[in-house]
């Protein structure tokens, strides 16, 4: 929603940059498999793109599940 807002308010000049983290003490303080990083990069793209759409949406995935959601505003 913040990234939305920010997208609105800038009429849509925002461009989000994301990151996975690459040092072993962020993956094991998550308790998350580093091995599984760019799988689970790929699918919060995914949920992203869904939630940028405006519409209502749900997200099952190998590594996040979403129930029927919708974010707002809508982005631009």
């Amino acid at each position: 929603e913040d990234l939305i807002t920010l997208d609105l308010l800038s009429s849509g000049r925002a461009i989000a940059q994301l990151g996975s983290g690459y040092r072993a003490e962020e993956f094991d303080g998550l308790r998350v498999d580093r091995a599984t990083s760019p799988a689970r990069m790929l699918e919060v793209i995914d949920i992203l793109k869904l939630a940028f759409s405006g519409t209502s949406f749900n997200y099952s995935g190998n590594f996040y599940q979403i129930p029927e959601i919708e974010v707002t505003p809508p982005a631009r």
